[in-house]
């Protein structure tokens, strides 16, 4: 089926986030400021997903749903997995 208009939009928007993501941590690996060995699309596409998962909790679970608390344990863990090793 055809996609609308506004499906399209927000499909083009998170292809541009995910290059975006995914440049970024090229540049940082390279710099050594996360592991040398990232893959710079799945990390953005995971960090993309965990994102999207927080929010259609949040919106399933209404206001008895925290987002802000789960969303600090998500990013540090998501940190955590990319950060270079010693």
């Amino acid at each position: 089926p055809d996609a609308s208009p506004v499906k399209q939009r927000v499909q083009q928007l998170m292809q541009r986030y995910r290059a975006l993501l995914s440049t970024t941590l090229a540049t940082a690996a390279e710099a050594g400021l996360v592991r040398r060995d990232l893959d710079g699309d799945s990390a953005a596409a995971l960090f993309l997903g965990g994102i999207q998962g927080l929010v259609i909790q949040a919106m399933l679970g209404g206001a008895a749903t925290p987002i802000q608390p789960m969303a600090a344990g998500v990013f540090r863990l998501y940190r955590d997995a990319i950060k270079e090793v010693a």
